[in-house]
């Protein structure tokens, strides 16, 4: 499954059934997973294990992320 996310949600999100992928379409921010911090801009790939806590932060007006489901468990 794929879709794209202008404006995701700001902070952390309930951990997901599936792993995911994100690509960064536009602008940049801070992408969080298993508790570390990592600055994100345009073309970064981000990755988040099936029940790992994760989210964006503090971003600008302009992101925007594709995000790939994959694996068992819709």
């Amino acid at each position: 499954e794929i879709r794209f996310t202008p404006r995701p949600t700001n902070g952390p999100q309930t951990p997901h059934r599936r792993n995911e992928v994100y690509v960064v379409a536009a602008g940049k921010g801070f992408y969080r997973v298993d508790g570390k911090r990592t600055a994100v801009s345009a073309g970064d790939l981000c990755f988040a294990a099936a029940h790992a806590a994760h989210g964006f932060e503090d971003f600008t007006d302009d992101f925007a992320i594709w995000v790939i489901f994959y694996g068992p468990g819709k």
